[in-house]
C-alpha cells in the first residue's frame, strides 16, 4: 500500500542571484507534509489492528517518506513491525562516517543497520542526523540505504551532485525485498508478497556491508559478507578471490591487509544447491588525504523585520563563492558571497527553530555549517564579532 500524503520535495533549490531574497515557507510546509504523514501512517496503523489484530508490518520510507517512517514507528508495537527499510534517508545518521578518514573506510565499525551505503565519509543527512537512528525495542530490524552521489542523505556533499537520489529502484529495493523475504521464510511467514515485489529471479543474492575500502598501506581491512542471502536455504559455503582465477574457501568476515595499489576482489557464495552469486569489491590502498572542505561561518547577523529576516556575513574565506541557507534543517537556497546579505522571507516565527549557513564553491561543494538556535531570537542576533 501506499500512504497518500502531500509529500514536499527536498531537492536542491536554484540560484536567485545575488542580493536576492529567499523563501523561508517551504521549510515550514515540508515539516508540515512530514507531520501529516506520520499522522496518516499512524491513523492507517490503528483501523487495521482494531480489524486485524495479528497484523504484521513491513514499511519502505523513501526520501521524506524515511521521516515518516521513523517518527510513526513510536506508535507501532514490539510484535507488529517485520521490517523497516529507509532509502535516502534526509536524517542518515552513520558515527562511522566522521572524521578525515573514518572507521567506515576500513569496513570498521559499520552501523547494524547500514546495508547499502558505498560512500564510506557519509554520517549525516541533508535535514541533520536522526540519534539514536533506532527505536530500542525494535534494533535489528532497521535497514539503510544511501546511494552515491545522493546529497539528500549525506552521500555526496555537492549539491549539484544528486543524482543518485532518484536511482533506489535500480537494486536497493530488490536487496530490501529479499531481506523481508528471508525474515518472513525464516518465520515461516507466506512470501507470496515479497516474490512478487522482487525484481530478479535469483534466489541467492552476494551482499557485502561495504564494497569499496581505503586504506594505508598495511592498514587492515574488514569485509563482511553476512548480509548475502538464500532465500529457500542458508549460505553455506564463501569463496574469495584475490588474483580474479582462484577461489578460495574461508569465512564470511576476513581481515586482510595490502600494500599501495588498486585491487578487485571477488567473493562469491552459495547455499550448497547449484545457487551461486559473485559480487566485486574495490580496496584503494595508499596514503590518502580527508576530503577539505570549506570551515563554518564565524561572523553572521540576524535582524528580524516584521515577516522577514535579514542575514548579514563578511569575512568569507577564500574559495567561497556562494553562502548556502537552510531553515529549519531544509536547504532552501544559495546567494554569492559579494551580495553580503540576503533576505529571508515568509518567516513563521512559532515554527522557527533555526537558521543554519555555510559556504559553497563555485563547483557546488558545500562546507561545514554555522548553526543558530533561534529559540530565544527576539530581534537581533550576532554569531561572531
Amino acid at each position: 500500500m501506499d500512504l497518500e500524503y502531500p509529500a514536499v520535495s527536498v531537492s536542491a533549490p536554484n540560484l536567485t542571484g545575488v542580493g536576492a531574497f529567499i523563501s523561508a515557507g517551504k521549510s515550514f510546509k515540508f515539516g508540515r507534509s512530514v507531520q501529516t504523514g506520520v499522522g496518516s501512517l499512524v491513523a492507517y496503523r490503528s483501523m487495521v489492528q482494531m480489524n486485524c489484530p495479528d497484523t504484521r508490518w513491513i514499511l519502505m520510507g523513501y526520501s521524506q517518506g524515511a521521516m515518516v517512517v521513523a517518527q510513526a514507528l513510536k506508535y507501532f508495537k514490539v510484535g507488529e513491525l517485520v521490517y523497516a527499510g529507509m532509502f535516502g534517508d534526509p536524517e542518515l545518521y552513520l558515527p562511522e562516517g566522521r572524521g578525515a578518514w573514518p572507521a567506515a573506510c576500513r569496513g570498521k565499525n559499520l552501523s547494524p543497520y547500514r546495508v547499502f551505503v558505498p560512500n564510506c565519509h557519509a554520517d549525516n543527512g541533508s535535514l541533520g542526523t536522526r540519534n539514536p537512528y533506532e527505536i530500542d525495542r525494535f534494533r535489528g530490524k532497521y535497514g539503510l540505504w544511501c546511494n552515491n552521489g545522493d546529497f539528500i542523505c549525506g552521500s555526496s556533499k555537492n549539491l549539484f551532485n544528486n543524482g543518485g537520489h532518484v536511482e533506489y529502484r535500480n537494486g536497493a529495493y530488490s536487496q530490501a525485498f529479499a531481506i523481508v523475504d528471508k525474515i518472513l521464510t525464516t518465520n515461516r511467514v507466506s512470501t507470496n508478497y515479497a516474490r512478487l515485489m522482487r525484481e530478479t529471479s535469483s534466489e541467492i543474492y552476494a551482499y557485502a556491508r561495504q564494497t569499496e575500502y581505503f586504506a594505508a598501506p598495511g592498514e587492515e581491512i574488514e569485509i563482511d559478507l553476512t548480509p548475502s542471502i538464500s532465500i529457500e536455504h542458508e549460505v553455506s559455503e564463501y569463496l574469495w578471490s584475490f588474483d580474479g582465477e582462484t577461489w578460495m574457501a574461508n569465512d564470511a568476515v576476513i581481515l586482510r591487509s595490502f600494500e599501495a595499489g588498486e585491487y578487485k576482489i571477488l567473493a562469491k557464495v552459495s547455499d550448497g544447491f547449484n545457487e551461486s552469486d559473485v559480487l566485486e569489491i574495490l580496496v584503494h590502498v595508499g596514503n590518502f588525504a580527508g576530503p577539505v572542505t570549506l570551515p563554518a561561518p564565524t561572523t553572521l547577523k540576524l535582524l528580524r523585520q516584521d515577516d522577514n529576516i535579514w542575514l548579514y556575513w563578511r569575512a568569507a574565506p577564500d574559495g567561497a563563492k556562494y553562502a548556502f541557507i537552510k531553515v529549519n534543517g531544509l536547504g532552501l537556497d544559495y546567494v554569492d558571497v559579494s551580495a553580503g546579505e540576503t533576505r529571508i522571507s515568509d518567516v513563521e516565527y512559532d515554527d522557527l527553530r533555526d537558521i543554519e549557513v555555510a559556504w559553497m564553491d563555485a563547483d557546488g561543494n558545500v562546507g561545514e555549517f554555522a548553526t543558530i538556535d533561534m529559540a530565544n531570537f527576539g530581534s537581533e542576533i550576532t554569531l561572531g564579532d
